[in-house]
């Protein structure tokens, strides 16, 4: 596992998209024919059905898009399929709204709803029917485990209107209880009216009484009788990964839509006619919705839309995509997702048809709230495309608070600054480069005193993308001095486990309930070190040192801090972490490590009496009875999701903590066909009956200790610790056992998965090849400040190889360096000039020479960009990447052609634009105060005449007809 797994208290159904359709495409050059896009954590189809609506090109020609979907949740993806095959199949679209968005339906639309479920459970019976199915050739799967898993869907959609009277009535009381509850809080609704933006206070309180409504209907009509004959609950929202019942979460809500349309003054609008009875919110929806459906069935006439199908954790398919890249085997050995078995396996395409590994766009959806941001961007950005003709881009985004000011909360969550984040990983916050951004959220810094959520979306990409002399180019590959990595590693490190600090724990009992939040929400372990060293080492050469060096200072780092109570707990995990990811491999780790008595334990316990040879890593499984697992029935509000982890330990001596575990539900068999031991799956999970299986790698010598005990715990935070410490003791304890428990405790020189695969095994020489590369494809990063832990200076060294310049530099030619774009300076020797180009914009007015006449060389050493030195791109703020075309760099694109045109024929109804400019002209004001009255002043006039209230330029320039 690669994120720490928590135990599931409550898990909620989010059937639709909670933020407002965003177009996939918006940052893509016009002229750029196709597309690979990743959506982790997709949801609803809102993004894709937008996107197809709203895609310039130009010559109005159709960009093919192949679009990969995975999401953690089945019955997501098995309603997705549903719309997109009724839209296929040319169905009413209003017909259509209604089956997606509402949980109370009438007869007709129940009986579309099964009858077509019924023809998709036909079709899905294996990979092969699905491919000949209407549907296979735009509708894919990743894998043939998804296909299975969306059938199960499929078939409880189809068996709903026959359930026993007994179920169906208990989850009708679900529903009403539901409604109940959300419907009171409907007065109130803030985040429901969120993508009215600027009018957001206009629209709260009508589309507070539509949530209301929704709640109480279950639908989002407004005729008594349309309300009259929606009579039956909507199986679609009946099930979901918590099992069979009415769970969506308390805030579903169509919120996919624009709604600022619906409280602006609108002249005309491409999408169509609104109606002119009901709410005018549904309306817009509605009005959105069936432009975006038409779009999608353009799309299908011209064959330019596919969509591809995973179920699972969005970190795991990111790895396992990374791996099939790499290795070109379909079968990766990782994991679907935590507690369960399955393995990931692309063996849903083949040929030419297989799922692309590499994207031009990757879009997160919040995930960042759920996996963490640093996760995220590790599993990423490997992903993303590297050539010149992609405009790659990665899209995360938040709505949950974290830290003081949520506003200010960016750098927390990257742990080390973004100079720094952008050289390991070769991204940057586009936004914080450009030092702007073309996305408004002023509403939301204006709002997020009264709200519990605060949206905030950025764009990462190529930080030297946006200038076209670095582009002309080969990429530069990092180098970095083995002791400032550490130093820099060992940052990141620190503030990735601040919480462990003795100062953070006693810092929480003067915490806010958000400051609580943040300090029991655990998104790492010691495996994510090691996956971020796996990840510097195919990107960073090493100067004065090689990874082994590296990874041992780091650990005498780590164990000479005292400040994180558990970090001696953790060294055993943290040198198997980097032993498994290939980086170091300490003596006890190395394959003949049995041999050598000095390393053995005297005496030990009788554990590996009769094993022919010791691995020097073995795999425990530990087997959790269900009863034990009692502890966790109660409020989850009150519990939370604690996180789980193993300890190896030995009472009164020591305790190991081995936090990378995976879980399962079932139990282990011997298999018929050989002795291996194999996992008999429960499907019904944690509904089911079967005890929790918990396996994880650990160190071979460890296991040798007499009374060496096997424990499941949880992880303590001030959360967990006043939650269960009267129940399970200080140490948290859910479940121990012996090591020689041979009920409880299966020790295996392999990990045991499901019988149809193969298990795991570790590597025997996990270490990684040496990257191949140039010295003139080298740019040195430079921690300049002996204490400091950030990246802040870029070195390039340019050896001088023509035979008149080295003469001319050994006669005393005139060095000089100036900077001629935002990523690159000319460095002149004599007449003779070259363009050095750096991976990170830079401040050339600061720069340094270094120059060896006698051994032919120069290096040109800069202090990289901030947004407040006027350097970077500040030199050329909009930069247009091959000039002559229509690509931008850092402003998005937008179709005209499919914006509403605003009527300003009355100012008082456009006012609350000057409040946006205000805001805008407020934050360029904090940075440049010199500036305050011009930007001011400048700001409202623009504003004025994009309203057409000045009378010089009395425009309609919100939206511009082609000519």
């Amino acid at each position: 596992m690669s994120h720490p797994p928590f135990w599931l208290s409550k898990q909620f159904f989010y059937p639709i998209g909670n933020t407002a359709a965003i177009s996939l495409t918006q940052d893509l050059s016009p002229e750029q024919s196709a597309a690979d896009i990743l959506l982790l954590g997709c949801g609803d189809p809102r993004n894709i059905i937008f996107t197809l609506y709203s895609d310039l090109m130009i010559n109005h020609s159709t960009r093919k898009l192949d679009i990969t979907c995975c999401d953690i949740e089945p019955a997501i993806l098995a309603r997705n399929i549903i719309l997109f095959s009724l839209l296929d199949q040319n169905e009413n679209i209003d017909r259509v709204w209604d089956i997606f968005y509402h949980f109370k339906i009438d007869d007709r639309a129940l009986k579309i709803i099964t009858n077509q479920s019924r023809t998709l459970y036909e079709h899905a019976e294996n990979i092969d029917t699905w491919r000949g199915s209407p549907f296979g050739s735009f509708l894919k799967m990743v894998d043939t485990r998804t296909l299975k898993e969306l059938r199960r869907q499929w078939e409880n959609y189809v068996n709903f209107p026959n359930l026993p009277a007994d179920r169906k009535s208990r989850i009708i009381k679900q529903q009403v209880q539901q409604s109940k509850s959300s419907a009171e809080i409907g007065s109130i609704a803030i985040s429901p009216s969120r993508s009215a933006g600027m009018l957001w206070p206009q629209a709260m309180k009508p589309v507070s009484e539509l949530f209301r409504k929704y709640w109480e209907t279950g639908t989002t009509f407004t005729l008594a009788s349309d309300i009259k004959r929606a009579t039956n609950l909507n199986p679609t929202f009946v099930y979901s990964l918590s099992g069979e019942g009415f769970n969506p979460h308390y805030g579903t809500f169509p919120l996919g839509f624009h709604l600022i349309s619906a409280f602006a003054p609108i002249k005309s609008d491409p999408a169509g006619p609104t109606s002119s009875t009901g709410s005018a919110a549904i309306s817009t929806s509605k009005q959105q919705f069936a432009a975006w459906c038409k779009a999608f069935r353009e799309a299908r006439k011209t064959e330019s839309i596919v969509v591809r199908f995973f179920t699972g954790d969005a970190i795991l398919f990111c790895r396992a995509l990374d791996r099939f890249a790499t290795t070109g085997n379909p079968s990766t050995d990782i994991f679907v997702s935590a507690y369960r078995a399955a393995q990931i396996n692309f063996d849903g395409a083949t040929g030419s048809d297989l799922t692309p590994a590499n994207f031009d766009v990757i879009d997160t959806s919040n995930l960042t709230d759920h996996l963490g941001l640093f996760n995220l961007l590790l599993v990423t950005h490997g992903l993303l495309k590297k050539s010149i003709q992609s405009q790659a881009v990665l899209y995360t985004e938040t709505l949950l608070p974290f830290g003081k000011d949520t506003t200010k909360s960016f750098l927390e969550r990257i742990f080390a600054d973004v100079p720094t984040v952008a050289l390991l990983f070769g991204i940057a916050p586009r936004p914080y480069v450009s030092n702007f951004t073309t996305h408004s959220n002023a509403h939301e810094i204006i709002f997020s005193k009264h709200l519990e959520q605060y949206h905030e979306r950025v764009a990462w990409s190529n930080p030297s993308g946006g200038d076209n002399l670095v582009l002309g180019h080969e990429a530069k590959m990092i180098s970095v001095e083995a002791d400032s990595l550490t130093r820099v590693l060992y940052g990141i490190y620190d503030k990735m486990f601040a919480n462990e600090k003795v100062t953070s724990m006693m810092s929480s009992l003067s915490s806010t309930p958000n400051g609580l939040r943040v300090l029991g929400t655990i998104h790492f372990h010691r495996e994510t070190v090691a996956l971020l060293f796996q990840a510097l080492h195919r990107r960073i050469h090493l100067v004065g040192g090689d990874w082994e060096q590296v990874a041992n200072t780091f650990m005498q780092k780590c164990r000479l801090d005292r400040s994180r109570i558990v970090e001696s707990n953790c060294h055993q995990d943290i040198c198997l972490q980097l032993h498994l990811y290939g980086i170091s491999t300490v003596d006890t780790l190395k394959p003949n490590w049995a041999t050598d008595q000095g390393l053995r334990i005297n005496p030990r316990n009788a554990l590996f009496d009769g094993w022919r040879s010791l691995p020097p890593v073995v795999c425990v499984v530990l087997t959790v009875p269900r009863q034990r697992l009692g502890v966790f029935v109660g409020e989850p509000d009150r519990i939370g999701s604690p996180t789980l982890i193993c300890a190896v330990w030995v009472p009164g001596s020591h305790d190991n903590t081995l936090a990378s575990i995976h879980l399962a539900w079932g139990k282990c068999v011997t298999s018929a066909e050989s002795d291996r031991v194999v996992i008999e799956e429960d499907a019904n999970g944690q509904r089911g009956q079967s005890d929790l299986l918990v396996s994880f790698w650990v160190s071979t010598r460890i296991l040798e200790f007499p009374d060496t005990q096997i424990a499941l715990r949880l992880q303590p935070t001030p959360q967990t610790t006043m939650a269960f410490m009267k129940k399970l003791g200080m140490y948290l304890e859910v479940f121990g056992a012996s090591v020689l428990d041979k009920k409880h405790v299966q020790v295996l020189a392999y990990r045991p998965a499901l019988a149809t695969v193969s298990s795991p095994t570790p590597p025997s020489d996990p270490s990684i090849p040496p990257v191949d590369f140039c010295s003139d494809q080298l740019c040195q990063a430079i921690v300049s400040n002996p204490q400091s832990h950030q990246l802040d200076s870029l070195s390039i060294r340019f050896d001088v190889t023509s035979q008149v310049e080295q003469d001319d530099l050994l006669k005393g030619a005139l060095v000089s360096a100036n900077q001629v774009s935002a990523c690159a300076m000319q460095l002149n020797i004599g007449a003779h000039s070259h363009s050095l180009s750096y991976p990170y914009p830079i401040h050339g007015k600061d720069s340094r020479l270094r120059i060896a006449r006698k051994s032919r060389y120069v290096e040109v050493i800069v202090p990289v960009s901030t947004p407040n030195d006027y350097s970077g791109y500040f030199l050329n703020p909009s930069p247009i990447i091959n000039p002559g075309a229509y690509t931008t760099w850092n402003l998005h694109h937008v179709n005209l052609d499919r914006l509403p045109t605003l009527d300003v024929a009355n100012p008082a109804k456009v006012d609350w634009l000057d409040a946006l400019c205000a805001a805008a002209t407020f934050r360029e004001r904090e940075r440049h105060q010199e500036w305050e009255r011009s930007s001011e002043e400048c700001g409202h006039k623009c504003a004025r005449q994009c309203q057409g209230l000045d009378s010089r330029y009395h425009h309609e320039l919100l939206r511009r007809p082609r000519p």
